[in-house]
């Protein structure tokens, strides 16, 4: 992609005569978005130059520090063709972005993704960079903090960064629900919030060394991240009637801690005959403890302690060819271990042990060309389980296509698709019980098993004279899609994930975005359209979705001022299932950013302390009503300062990998 010719994309000053540079241009391959000086010089970061180039497509939250896909599906995001996380993205330099590479059908390693984003940044021989951040919330308390610094010289890379947040949120659930049990006793509940304090933190650090020549490139680092949740209590008032009748006072506990490091190794080679050779290894090991408690007036109390060791190694080689006339071939091989030991103690005592092992062989083969690009891939993924003796075996053929077709320079039409598998949660294959209150309990199932997906995405883009409209159709299907099965007995109600379902939806999303006053106002609206529907043995749900949002930036002297807003819209959660209400979401922001200083004010849905989502269900023998409502999307009023410094000459960004995720197979209700 980097190597792609742009030289008919500059500007350049002649006899008084501007001209002035393209801003989004096609190619066979990508469309690259090249940023103005004065997009640049209202930004201190890779975020907010994002937010202003308004790529069709592409959401970007500066309050969440995220990058997603407006119509659903994985993303990629790189910089420089390393992959990056939204930390890396914080601390890149807007100042050094020459342009922004947005790919709808990627392949090769990333054959199988929704999308790739590579931000290409000016390189040479030496030079450093140091960004510091804090963010701090005034109303929902929270905050959040990053320092970084990275250093070149000559072939070699080196970085360090380390990251701090914290929050303290009243989360809550209430509602009425209806149970109906296997000898015909009936009983109703009505839970009411007391009370409830949910207080979180996690702190992490990485160390980074890349060494990069003509020939090779040597990529790695080492990674921490320990996360904890010292306080989740929840205080509700339940209300009885039927089979149990009387008012009690309800108490939930939930304490967890965990910490993994992770050591990552990238090599790459080019070889003779223009071939390429890459091998990645990636290992890790996590602990982690969850302790639940649970006191019901009149009731026994309960309580699980549970505690994990994992390892985990990960193997990929890949192998790459590439022939005259615009032809490549890829061979990729891989093979991914995992195992968790994990012990419960407390009222329901056991132990297990999981073992997963995926491997994945693929044959790719794609041609470029001045008008078109295309790609077709080709394998079998294995998933091998073994938990506590008993093994399974999951084979599934994979196959990945997609194409872009170059309408002229401003136009082009792309396809991608995939029939292919998503792997189990582990803490889903689980063979324990977990009991949450007098009459319920939560269930592993064993016997849990892949998700097959098949999804197509075409979409249409185009830009002229400022104007960007993006059209997007997307299938997607769930072969023995997961979700919640609810039985009863004679006096409990279990809970169970199970694959049990066949999803179809179809979404189609128009964007419409353009720049007024010589690109000083920015406006972007985009309208969703999603045709959804379950069926299996247990459910038969439909719904059709219609949302749409709106986004205006203003920049005028050293300020940024953006506004925001989202419809509400009523939805079909297929996971658990659930028909759901969802809040509108609205936001406000103004930032000021002089030289390497930025401050920023961000208020979001002042108007409401929470942010509720109305869920209602029937499931036969079980009915809900219930209100979820979250602090961390209600009321927030944030303060940001960023400082972001270069020195010496312009760098090399290498790739800073921070995943805070921690992935367990511990039961948590």
């Amino acid at each position: 992609m980097a190597q792609q010719p742009t030289d008919s994309v500059q500007t350049r000053q002649l006899d008084e005569v501007k001209v002035t540079a393209k801003t989004q241009v096609e190619t066979p391959v990508a469309s690259l978005f090249l940023p103005t000086k004065l997009q640049k010089k209202h930004s201190t970061n890779g975020f907010q130059l994002l937010d202003l180039l308004q790529i069709p497509q592409l959401e970007v939250s500066l309050l969440d520090y995220a990058i997603s896909l407006k119509g659903g599906g994985e993303l990629v995001v790189c910089i420089d063709g390393r992959e990056a996380t939204m930390e890396e993205v914080r601390t890149l330099r807007a100042k050094r972005i020459k342009r922004v590479e947005y790919t709808r059908t990627p392949s090769g390693k990333y054959v199988g993704k929704a999308g790739l984003l590579n931000f290409v940044t000016d390189l040479a021989e030496g030079g450093g960079n140091i960004y510091l951040s804090a963010e701090q919330g005034m109303a929902y308390k929270k905050g959040d903090y990053l320092a970084f610094a990275d250093y070149t010289r000559g072939k070699s890379y080196f970085s360090t960064l380390i990251f701090q947040n914290w929050s303290r949120n009243h989360d809550y659930t209430e509602g009425k629900e209806h149970y109906k049990f296997t000898n015909g006793d009936e009983m109703s509940r009505i839970m009411s919030n007391k009370g409830n304090l949910n207080s979180d933190n996690s702190l992490g650090g990485r160390l980074k060394y890349t060494h990069t020549t003509p020939e090779s490139t040597f990529n790695s680092y080492l990674n921490f991240v320990y996360s904890a949740s010292p306080s989740h209590e929840t205080v509700n008032e339940a209300t009885y009637a039927g089979k149990y009748i009387g008012k009690t006072q309800k108490y939930d506990r939930y304490h967890g801690r965990a910490w993994t490091p992770t050591l990552y190794i990238d090599y790459q080679r080019s070889l003779p005959h223009n071939q390429r050779w890459r091998i990645i290894l990636n290992a890790g090991l996590g602990r982690e403890k969850t302790s639940l408690f649970n006191h019901e007036d009149n009731q026994s109390d309960l309580w699980t302690d549970a505690s994990e060791h994992t390892h985990s190694v990960l193997a990929v080689s890949q192998y790459s060819k590439y022939w005259e006339g615009g032809w490549s071939g890829d061979v990729q091989l891989s093979h991914g271990w995992k195992h968790y030991d994990d012990e419960y103690l407390g009222t329901s005592p056991s132990s297990q042990s999981l073992t997963t092992q995926n491997s994945y062989g693929a044959l790719s083969i794609s041609r470029y060309t001045e008008k078109y690009y295309g790609y077709l891939s080709a394998g079998i993924s294995n998933i091998g389980v073994n938990l506590n003796g008993d093994r399974q075996h999951y084979l599934h053929p994979v196959l990945y296509y997609g194409g872009n077709y170059l309408l002229n320079e401003k136009s082009s039409v792309s396809l991608n698709g995939e029939f292919t598998h998503t792997e189990f949660t582990p803490s889903n294959k689980n063979s324990v019980v977990v009991p949450v209150s007098f009459f319920e309990s939560v269930v592993g199932n064993p016997n849990i098993k892949p998700i097959k997906v098949m999804t197509n995405r075409l979409s249409y883009n185009t830009s002229v004279k400022g104007l960007k409209l993006s059209g997007t159709y997307l299938s997607l299907c769930y072969f023995d899609n997961e979700l919640d099965r609810f039985s009863l007995d004679e006096s409990r109600i279990y809970r169970m994930r199970v694959n049990n379902s066949f999803f179809c939806g179809n979404h189609f999303t128009l964007e419409l975005s353009h720049n007024f006053f010589q690109n000083h106002l920015l406006l972007t609206t985009t309208v969703q359209q999603e045709l959804n529907y379950l069926r299996g043995d247990d459910y038969h749900l439909s719904k059709s979705i219609l949302r749409y949002g709106g986004n205006a930036t203003y920049l005028v002297g050293d300020f940024r001022i953006n506004a925001r807003f989202t419809s509400g819209y009523h939805a079909l959660d297929i996971r658990e299932p659930f028909f759901v209400r969802i809040d509108p979401r609205y936001s406000f922001s103004v930032q000021w950013t002089h030289q390497d200083w930025s401050l920023t004010f961000a208020a979001q849905n002042v108007f409401k302390r929470y942010f509720e989502n109305q869920i209602h269900m029937d499931y036969g023998q079980y009915q809900r009503e219930v209100v979820r409502a979250f602090e961390a999307q209600g009321r927030c009023l944030n303060l940001t300062v960023a400082y972001n410094f270069g020195f010496g000459r312009k760098h090399q960004a290498g790739s800073q990998e921070v995943d805070k995720k921690i992935e367990s197979a511990i039961l948590k209700p």
